[in-house]
């Protein structure tokens, strides 16, 4: 029987040692292709080689939330999991930071496992604006300037903007730049991610 996990590459940031190699092992034993780094700066090299990221928060020098800001603006992001042993409650940082789901230390292996699959999956929570822009850019087989993604949905330019950082950050969409394909302006735009 496959195990929960098998064919998904997981990077594992985390700079205390023995807490990365239990989460390797836990994260191996369901089936996944760990690779692990220590420090946000090492992992930056495999991200494009990886189905999703499970980062510490609290780590010397580069955090979680530069680790998250340094994929985010990459052509082909991924979904960034955060790993913190302080509640989203008590570290406003967090809070605000569009990671696309923020477990608790000590993490529960197969609690982290089911996130990984809903993760991939795209089962996760999105605000009515990003469901609707989501459902824009299924059928349009172009990108989506954010201010034909404000007319579409009939909310402000800064809702669009919020809406599609949502999207990007739950590695659901992408942000390339070329002709909207509704106004045909070239513009930064935003695009349905494409299965891998």
């Amino acid at each position: 029987m496959a195990k929960p996990l098998t064919g998904i590459r997981v990077l594992l940031v985390e700079d205390h040692d023995d807490s990365r190699e239990m989460l390797e092992h836990s994260l191996a034993d369901e089936g996944a292709t760990v690779v692990g780094a220590a420090t946000a700066r090492d992992a930056l090299p495999d991200i494009a080689s990886v189905d999703v990221v499970v980062t510490d928060l609290a780590m010397p020098n580069n955090d979680g939330i530069w680790l998250l800001q340094e994929i985010n603006s990459l052509s082909h992001p991924v979904p960034v999991i955060a790993l913190s042993g302080f509640h989203e409650s008590q570290n406003s940082e967090l809070r605000a930071a569009p990671f696309v789901r923020k477990l608790l230390k000590p993490v529960n292996f197969g609690e982290l496992s089911r996130v990984i699959r809903d993760v991939l999956r795209g089962v996760i929570g999105l605000s009515e604006h990003g469901s609707l822009l989501l459902g824009w850019l299924n059928p349009v087989s172009g990108g989506l300037c954010t201010n034909c993604v404000a007319d579409a949905l009939s909310c402000s330019r800064e809702e669009s903007l919020k809406a599609t950082k949502e999207l990007i950050s739950n590695g659901l969409a992408v942000a390339e730049r070329g002709p909207c394909a509704l106004c045909l302006e070239v513009r930064p735009l935003t695009h349905r991610r494409r299965s891998r």
